[in-house]
C-alpha cells in the first residue's frame, strides 16, 4: 500500500521503472515479503526483505533433532539430586519436555514415600505424585509432591511406562561417562 503511493503519486516516471514497480507490488501482495519504508529504494532488491523467523525455526529443529541423536549415541549417567542427596541415578533414562525420567528400579525408594496427590493428565494418564524424604542432622525434611509417575500407559506415551519424574527444585544432571 506504502509502496503504491510512492511508486504512482509521481506524473513523470519512465514506463520501464514503472512496469517494475507493478511487478514488485505484485510479489509483494502475492508473497507477503516485508517492506521497508525508511530506506532509499534504489533497485527493486533493496525493497523485498525475506521474513528469516521461518528459516531460523526450521534450522533450529533441524539441529535440535540431531542434537537428541548424538546424544542418545553416546553413553550417558542421569542423576537426581535433592539437598546434596542422591535420588536416582541410572543410564537408561527417557527425556520429554526437559524432564528426565527415570526407570524404577533406578530409584533409591527408601527416600521416596507416596503423597495423596493425584492428577489426571489427558492425553497420557494418571500420575501418581511421590514426597521426598531426605533426613539430615536431626531433622528429617521433607519435598512434598516433587516426583510422579504415570500408571498403566498406552499407545505414544508407553515410554513413560513405570518411570519416574522430579521437579520442584530436585536437580538433575546428565553427563557423559567414558568408553573403556
Amino acid at each position: 500500500m506504502f509502496l503504491g503511493a510512492i511508486a504512482f503519486s509521481s506524473t513523470y516516471f519512465p514506463c520501464a521503472a514503472k512496469s517494475r514497480l507493478a511487478i514488485l507490488l505484485r510479489q509483494v501482495r502475492r508473497n507477503k515479503a516485508t517492506i521497508r519504508p525508511h530506506k532509499v529504494v534504489q533497485d527493486v532488491e533493496d525493497i523485498i526483505e525475506p521474513s528469516m523467523t521461518q528459516f531460523g525455526s526450521k534450522r533450529r529443529r533441524f539441529f535440535e533433532r540431531n542434537r537428541t541423536l548424538r546424544l542418545k549415541q553416546q553413553p550417558q549417567v542421569a542423576t537426581a539430586t535433592w539437598l546434596k542427596t542422591v535420588i536416582a541415578q541410572g543410564t537408561d533414562f527417557e527425556i520429554l519436555d526437559s524432564k528426565v525420567y527415570f526407570r524404577e528400579e533406578d530409584l533409591n525408594w527408601s527416600l521416596l514415600r507416596q503423597c495423596d496427590k493425584t492428577r489426571q493428565f489427558n492425553p497420557i494418564g494418571m500420575a501418581v505424585y511421590y514426597d521426598i524424604c531426605v533426613q539430615q542432622g536431626n531433622y528429617n525434611l521433607v519435598k512434598k509432591a516433587a516426583a510422579w509417575k504415570f500408571g498403566d500407559l498406552k499407545g505414544e506415551w508407553k515410554p513413560l511406562e513405570h518411570r519416574v519424574a522430579f521437579w520442584k527444585g530436585v536437580d538433575i544432571f546428565v553427563t557423559r561417562t567414558s568408553e573403556e
